[in-house]
């Protein structure tokens, strides 16, 4: 019995020493991924034309600034579970004062830091597709906000945020950006180019790189949309649309079906409705084409 009672122990110690090990691992690990330091590539900085500025607040809604960083720009927690951390996308009234233009357009457009850390939830994989002029106005209207205090706990990944760090849940930008790169939708010549456009920078982000969706890294999904669907459609579905569903899917998130769809409603009532009218007419043009090839 005695002899039975000290393998016993010697069992649970030793499963106590290996999920000591494994911890130690995790950390270590998940650690030289967060401190890999990236060297970001020369940025041409090309000047804001005013009409653009003047449109800053809508460019912000369309390419999701809000929808990460909160109302007015102050801070918001993107992703906040206790298993897994605190992922705060940073208040940019109090960040635009203390950083560059190019130390901006690097955040945005490659996703590294001062510092070369790169980003985690930063969409830099899209945004790097953004015209460079409405990088520029969309910082010069950041400059022009009133400095409010927010949300600006620090970041943090506890050890299941590492985790998913270490399986590649959650991506450092840097490498995304250069993965994106590869995969345009296709070129489908000059009259589709405005709508290539806007499906790159925009449709990209949960359509995925080349609008052929497939499974996701959560890193790709903003929880502050409920339950989003984890595998977004290859939009080829659009090629079954006539411009007025579609111009009512990017208005309401409702397709002809009539059934409400929880993440793309959320998006097109918040940020999607800031489309034009020609901007739409574009898109819809593009990806027809697109699915007819």
């Amino acid at each position: 019995m005695k002899t039975a009672v000290r393998f016993l122990g010697y069992g649970v110690v030793g499963l106590l020493g290996l999920t000591l090990v494994a911890v130690l691992t995790i950390y270590a690990w998940s650690e030289m991924i967060l401190r890999r330091h990236y060297v970001p590539e020369p940025q041409s900085l090309v000047p804001a034309p005013p009409e653009l500025v003047a449109q800053g607040e809508r460019l912000a809604h369309l390419y999701g600034c809000l929808a990460c960083h909160g109302k007015g720009l102050t801070g918001n927690a993107v992703f906040d579970a206790e298993p897994v951390g605190d992922i705060i996308a940073p208040n940019l009234t109090k960040l635009a004062r203390q950083r560059s233009d190019v130390e901006l357009t690097t955040a945005i457009r490659q996703g590294i830091a001062p510092g070369g850390r790169g980003l985690i939830m930063m969409p830099a994989d899209v945004r790097a597709r953004m015209l460079p002029e409405e990088t520029a106005a969309l910082i010069a209207w950041i400059r022009t906000l009133p400095v409010k205090n927010g949300d600006e706990r620090p970041f943090k990944l506890r050890l299941v945020g590492r985790l998913m760090l270490i399986l590649g849940d959650f991506r450092l930008q840097p490498v995304a950006v250069k993965q994106y790169r590869t995969m345009m939708p296709a070129d489908l010549g000059p009259k589709y180019a405005k709508g290539r456009q806007i499906a790159a920078s925009i449709c990209a982000e949960c359509h995925g790189p080349d609008l052929a969706a497939g499974p996701k890294p959560m890193s790709d999904i903003n929880p502050s949309f409920g339950n989003p669907f984890k595998d977004p459609p290859s939009l080829d579905i659009v090629g079954a649309y006539d411009l007025e569903q579609f111009r009512k899917l990017l208005r309401t998130g409702i397709p002809p079906s009539g059934k409400k769809l929880s993440m793309m409603s959320e998006v097109a009532t918040e940020d999607l409705k800031y489309l034009t009218d020609e901007e739409i007419e574009a898109l819809h043009g593009y990806l027809v084409a697109r699915a007819q090839r």
